[in-house]
């Protein structure tokens, strides 16, 4: 799992094993799976419990052999794929979308590449910085090294028409008289933009730095600030962003000459901007995976319930009761008949009210009886407001005033479990045991737990 990428028929095999252990199924008996896996995998904070999918955890296990060849070594490993294919640093740091592997290699060394053909959800291009010593193993156009962004990215329509995509930093200009020299970077350009280009390499020869750590805008805006003390006409700031045709060439090279190189440059470095010691972990890369395979959606109002239902004083399975009423997932009588599981015209309906169909909403906030249950536990504590019929709004609702109140952490939600624990029970009891009860006594209970 850690060396070659999963195929898809495994991956498929190995999550259908871990949903049924999750709801008790086996060969010989099936059983509804109330949630869907992807929706398990969300964190805590979207709704999910954070199970890990089995393709994504592959997909960061095998971006550490693609760290491990940015960093470079004189291991056996590393010289033998140098041997046999080159320069790997280059086509790792290229991605995968524009290094074809040949037919003649390896089934690693495929899967290795194949992790950058989508540039968006690429963990090495999104999470990757350089900072550039000779150029030799950063890709100019593919790499975050002069902006915080790659330069494909900041000048789209140049990298179009460039002819030199693929290539290093240090293939991008020369040495003349012990001074750097930026080339055309692949471009066919026009008398103005060459003129451009002469200018900008004039005054980038006054300069003493390199490529250091820092931000980009920083080295840009000193650089443009130099530029204008000598009297060039330009416009007011650094054109980052392109345009149309040759209109950010000129925005190009002023990112370029605050990247000058030098021939005291050691290797180029390579930082992991989601780790504090910029330092690969398999924990930040699966998290970022998770972000871009698992779609959270938007934030809506009252999501902090999702995450602080676990944060109670309760039993674990009281925990899990509390998550599957926020994601609307109980065995409700509404979803046991979208799932063809039928009742009679009678028996869909609530066991309190016995009017309208047995929906979680309605069971637990809606239905008449319940209400007055709410309002009887509302006024014991001192809540005036109880009106809130929506799952999440209903627990914050709770959380809230029971933090004002400064009960402690771990028991700021049990009152709003301890009430919808206790109503599922009674209304089991009534619909498997037949079981009698009466309000006074389903508020005694709540009490008691509380």
């Amino acid at each position: 799992m850690s060396f070659y990428r999963m195929p898809v028929r495994i991956v498929k095999i190995i999550t259908k094993l871990q949903s049924d252990f999750l709801w008790g199924a086996s060969e010989n008996s099936r059983k509804i799976h109330w949630v869907g896996w992807k929706k398990l995998c969300l964190p805590f904070d979207k709704g999910g419990v954070g199970l890990k999918r089995m393709d994504v955890f592959n997909f960061a296990l095998l971006n550490k052999w693609r760290w491990k060849i940015l960093h470079g070594s004189d291991s056996f490993w590393h010289n033998l794929l140098r041997a046999r294919y080159g320069d790997i640093r280059l086509k790792v740091s290229t991605g995968g979308d524009s290094m074809h592997a040949g037919s003649s290699c390896s089934t690693w060394w495929k899967d290795i590449l194949s992790l950058g053909k989508n540039v968006a959800k690429d963990a090495i291009a999104n999470n990757c910085s350089f900072l550039v010593g000779n150029g030799f193993t950063t890709s100019f156009c593919h790499s975050k090294w002069a902006l915080d962004t790659p330069l494909k990215d900041s000048f789209p329509s140049l990298f179009a028409m460039s002819r030199l995509k693929n290539v290093s930093v240090a293939c991008m200009g020369g040495w003349n008289g012990g001074q750097w020299k930026w080339g055309d970077c692949g471009l066919s350009l026009g008398a103005t933009h060459s003129q451009i280009l002469e200018d900008f390499d004039d005054i980038c020869r006054g300069l003493d730095f390199t490529v250091v750590a820092g931000s980009a805008s920083s080295r840009i805006g000193f650089v443009h600030g130099y530029v204008k003390g000598a009297g060039m006409a330009l416009d007011s700031g650094p054109n980052t962003t392109d345009t149309a045709g040759f209109d950010s060439v000129e925005g190009l090279y002023r990112v370029l000459a605050g990247s000058i190189l030098t021939d005291t440059g050691g290797n180029d470095v390579v930082k992991w901007e989601a780790e504090k010691d910029s330092i690969f972990s398999v924990k930040s890369c699966f998290l970022f995976y998770v972000d871009s395979f698992i779609p959270r959606g938007p934030y809506e109002k009252h999501d902090g319930a999702y995450s602080l239902i676990w944060k109670t004083n309760t039993p674990f399975k009281t925990k899990v009761f509390g998550w599957r009423i926020l994601i609307d997932r109980l065995p409700t009588k509404e979803l046991l008949l979208k799932r063809g599981i039928s009742f009679t015209t009678s028996s869909s309906n609530c066991e309190f009210c016995g009017i309208a169909l047995e929906s979680l909403e309605h069971v637990f906030f809606k239905c008449s009886i319940v209400k007055l249950i709410w309002r009887k536990i509302a006024e014991w504590i001192g809540l005036l407001d109880v009106t809130e019929e929506d799952p999440k709004g209903s627990f914050m609702l709770w959380y809230q005033f029971c933090k004002s109140m400064k009960m402690k952490e771990g028991r700021l939600s049990c009152i709003w479990l301890a009430i919808t624990w206790s109503i599922w029970l009674v209304r089991n009891g009534i619909i498997f045991r037949r079981d009698g009860w009466s309000v006074h006594n389903l508020i005694w209970n709540i009490k008691s737990l509380v």
